[in-house]
């Protein structure tokens, strides 16, 4: 659509078949002497209409006429005017013009009205109201192969407004902003209409017609019609527009509406009370009542875009729950990406189907309140979780606070409690709290009781729904494993398990990890030698009491990998471990020192922007996002500004970590 057709103020060559004869023209043409005493005011230009309606030109067979251009009567012999392009906009800055394809016929400056119309769908959507553009255009003096352009590279003759109708893409068919549904439930009452909004409220309802909202229909049989904004603030539907069904009661979930401009229109059945996801498409005059959902997921950087957390429901609503957020999210309604997704609304707060990333500019625990019918979320920073309760030490009157995990979903805290009862409450007040059943607890809950006193490890794990609690005695606590562990006794570790670098297993089967080794190692499942430990015996791998020990030539920082099942194993070792990207400079490591192999430092000056870690300059291995848990493959992690920076990356465990600390 939009094209480069200006030549500007030099001589072009056309067929460029007579370069040497115009070679002084080419380089100077604002000088040259072929057409003197020759400026813009010699081109008598005037409008053509100021009122074009597209459809009727085209269906006549016209050209839209956007004005009469006459040589002066001055012009050196065998000099005419040329109109090759216009440019159309929606103002007279003529930002964003888009240009097309013009023609001089018989002193007319005219374009099709096909192009035009293209031009409009591209300034204005398909929206048919007639909508006033301007229009401008260049005029050049032709003799043969050149082209003089009046005036100048930037002169442009018109800046003419013009009223458009451009043609009806919807044959007549009315879209209005917003839609109601109105219910028998209801008494079909105009003040209890059910508002169905605009999926992308962003844009016109032409290029956008699809339209929908939650509904909770609470009786069975109930009946309903559709009605626009026009005949809501109408407040009647007595000679005014609505739409129902084909058949009067008909009790599809799913079909078209039927336009009745009296407001007698054949009202659909629900069958069943049931939350709905209403959704009307009024382009092709279509309604689906669809299930409404369960439960919303959070995929995005504080889960590694994961669908482990999910946000709960009791009204198909409004949608609740913490959620570990870090950078950017969305919210699905399946665990997936194949079903409806929401994202960032053109407001801070608000979401919109389809929608980009939404974003948070801290990472950490939020407890997130998301409203389907307004199309909005907030969300509160928790900073502190506690224990409150006369079974605790302070009492009704202050908090016992916990400790969060690294994914700040599991709080725990080790302390005496009394016979009696506590709750969970959330930064310190009572807006976010927690209590009732320890395998289901509830928002606003009940007291949760303690039956003696005593020492307890009470742990609150916000990581599944619904949410839960132990409390244990502290003599009865065994430290929960999340994760199988192999450990890696030898050299490097004075032959012991636990000050070995594990290998970490989702399955107990297949494990992976970083460790430090030196010379001779076992691989090992307890945390002494009464689990079950791997050698070599005759070059394979044994379990047998008098198996032999693995064995590396260079000490340092490996990637081990161990299946414990094919006994498949592999050894990678990393002599180097650096920063990449430091100020947009993404071939040069700056190497970082290491005193244990494990856990690596750079301590100097770092650009602001991104960066990511990698090992030996290569991009085998690399980790970035979130710092306190970097992902294989992760984001750039950022930085804000220049400065003089220590920067810590520890991968002496799993979640591997990073830390920076401006000096």
């Amino acid at each position: 659509m939009k094209k480069s057709l200006i030549i500007g103020l030099t001589a072009l060559a056309l067929g460029f078949t007579a370069c040497d004869n115009i070679e002084d023209s080419f380089s100077k043409p604002q000088t040259n002497p072929q057409l003197p005493g020759v400026s813009a005011e010699n081109v008598p230009v005037a409008q053509g209409s100021n009122a074009v309606d597209l459809a009727a030109i085209n269906d006549a067979g016209g050209l839209v006429i956007v004005a009469e251009v006459a040589p002066g009567t001055d012009w050196p012999e065998g000099f005419t005017p040329s109109v090759p392009s216009v440019q159309i906009a929606k103002d007279d800055t003529f930002d964003g013009a888009v240009e097309i394809d013009a023609e001089l016929v018989e002193g007319n400056v005219t374009v099709s009205p096909d192009a035009w119309e293209a031009a409009h769908t591209e300034l204005y959507g398909k929206n048919p109201a007639t909508t006033t553009s301007y229009v401008r255009f260049p005029v050049y003096a032709a003799n043969g192969n050149q082209l003089y352009r009046m005036g100048g590279d930037d002169y442009y003759y018109g800046n003419y407004a013009v009223a458009v109708t451009p043609f009806d893409l919807f044959n007549g068919k009315v879209i209005e902003e917003t839609y109601y549904l109105l219910t028998s439930a209801d008494g079909f009452a105009f003040d209890k209409a059910i508002e169905i909004p605009r999926e992308n409220a962003d844009a016109d309802p032409y290029d956008a017609p699809v339209f929908s909202a939650l509904i909770n229909i609470q009786g069975a049989g109930t009946e309903w019609i559709i009605i626009p904004a026009s005949t809501y603030a109408a407040g009647s539907l007595s000679g005014n527009v609505a739409y129902g069904v084909e058949e009067v009661g008909d009790d599809a979930l799913a079909g078209m509406l039927v336009k009745s401009d009296n407001g007698s229109a054949n009202v659909g059945t629900i069958v069943d009370a049931n939350p709905y996801i209403l959704t009307l498409d009024m382009e092709a005059l279509t309604y689906d009542f669809g299930t409404a959902y369960e439960q919303l997921y959070v995929p995005g950087g504080g889960n590694g875009w994961s669908f482990s957390t999910m946000l709960f429901t009791d009204n198909y609503i409004q949608y609740k729950g913490f959620a570990h957020l870090s950078g950017a999210f969305k919210l699905t309604a399946d665990p997936n990406w194949d079903g409806v997704t929401y994202g960032a609304g053109a407001e801070e707060g608000t979401i919109k189907k389809g929608g980009g990333d939404i974003s948070v500019a801290e990472d950490n625990l939020y407890f997130m309140n998301v409203d389907l019918t307004t199309l909005s979320y907030e969300l509160t920073a928790i900073d502190a979780i506690g224990l409150i309760g006369d079974a605790t030490a302070n009492g009704w009157d202050g908090d016992t606070p916990m400790e969060p995990s690294a994914d700040l979903l599991m709080w725990t805290v080790t302390t005496e409690l009394k016979a009696g009862t506590f709750k969970f409450r959330m930064n310190g007040d009572w807006a976010i709290n927690l209590g009732g059943s320890l395998d289901n607890l509830e928002l606003n809950g009940d007291n949760i009781s303690v039956a003696s006193d005593g020492e307890y490890v009470v742990v609150l794990d916000l990581s599944a729904y619904p949410y839960s609690a132990q409390v244990v005695p502290a003599d009865e606590w065994v430290e929960p494993v999340n994760e199988y562990y192999l450990y890696v006794p030898g050299g490097a570790n004075g032959w012991s398990q636990t000050a070995s670098n594990p290998l970490v297993s989702s399955d107990g089967v297949s494990f992976e990890g970083y460790t430090y080794l030196k010379d001779e190692f076992k691989f090992s499942t307890g945390t002494d030698w009464s689990g079950t430990n791997y050698g070599l015996q005759g070059g394979a791998v044994s379990t047998a009491g008098d198996a032999g020990n693995f064995k590396v030539e260079d000490e340092g920082l490996y990637y081990a990998t161990f299946n414990t099942e094919s006994y498949e194993y592999s050894l990678t070792h990393y002599a180097k471990v650096g920063i990449i990207g430091n100020g947009g400079d993404w071939d040069n490591d700056l190497f970082m020192t290491t005193e244990n192999y494990v856990v690596w430092t750079y301590e100097g000056a770092l650009k602001a922007g991104d960066f990511k870690f990698r090992f030996d300059a290569k991009w085998d291995k690399n980790y970035g996002g979130d710092v306190k848990n970097l992902s294989e493959g992760g984001d750039n992690i950022k930085l804000g500004e220049d400065g003089n920076y220590l920067v810590t990356l520890d991968l002496s465990k799993k979640p591997y970590t990073c830390t920076i600390e401006k000096k």
